[in-house]
């Protein structure tokens, strides 16, 4: 069998535009929407019009770099947001033991906080003669400290009535009022490190161990929460003025 080259020729140049699907507005309308859906973390949509790019691209020539780069873009995000949910779990279970520790030792020492650490040190002044009198007085703050794995419990107690007494620890995550089974009674917003502010909030708990003591927290990562008995606050000007007294 025999062809004219004339005929060859067209057969040619038809099956090209048969297999040609490059739409140059729609190709970058691909580009676009795959962005922003991979910017708004929806990644299923990303991946419905990262299909659509590369339809409409020439995955072969003057647009494969693009589309190269843009699966990359599509892949390096999905990444991230796992890693971050990830850590972000992490963190949050860590944050759950760390609050239930901190619930379960500040109510198990509330009777004798004088006891909850192995080596309380008591503030005590320079002046030889103050420092004489406040030991045999005991008006003093006394702390204590105990570690749990990565973190420091604290116990601030007076030392003439350990009753009077505050816990403390640094939480990674924002913990609330209703993490400690409180009520809030007063929030107010105090100056954060990014130059802002954060709310913080003084709680009442009415139940359990630690019933009829307060506790302050602040909405913010890594931000320390106390709880108080009743009259500590007039022994700790500093606790005072947290607590937003």
């Amino acid at each position: 069998m025999s062809f004219r080259p004339g005929t060859f020729a067209v057969s040619c140049v038809l099956l090209a535009l048969g297999c040609q699907t490059r739409n140059a507005d729609k190709c970058n309308q691909g580009f676009d929407v795959t962005r922003q859906a991979i910017k708004s973390n929806d990644f299923a949509l990303a991946a419905q019009w990262r299909e659509y790019a590369y339809k409409m691209c020439d995955a072969a020539g003057q647009d494969k770099d693009g589309l190269a780069t843009l699966d990359k873009e599509l892949s390096t995000a999905q990444a991230t947001v796992k890693a971050n949910a990830e850590a972000e779990a992490q963190r949050k279970a860590k944050n759950d033991a760390l609050l239930k520790l901190f619930i379960s030792w500040a109510g198990d020492n509330r009777a004798a906080p004088d006891k909850a650490s192995a080596s309380p040190v008591c503030d005590t002044p320079s002046d030889a003669a103050e420092a004489a009198a406040v030991t045999k007085s005991k008006e003093r703050l006394c702390t204590g400290t105990r570690t749990a794995g990565d973190n420091t419990l604290t116990v601030r107690y007076w030392e003439a009535d350990t009753k009077l007494s505050r816990f403390s620890t640094k939480f990674p995550a924002p913990v609330s009022c209703a993490d400690f089974g409180a009520t809030e009674s007063k929030s107010f917003d105090v100056p954060a490190s990014n130059g802002g502010t954060v709310k913080r909030s003084r709680c009442d708990i009415s139940s359990g161990a630690l019933s009829g003591t307060t506790v302050v927290v602040s909405a913010a990562a890594n931000a320390d929460a106390y709880i108080f008995t009743p009259g500590y606050l007039d022994k700790d000007r500093l606790m005072k003025q947290i607590a937003g007294n």
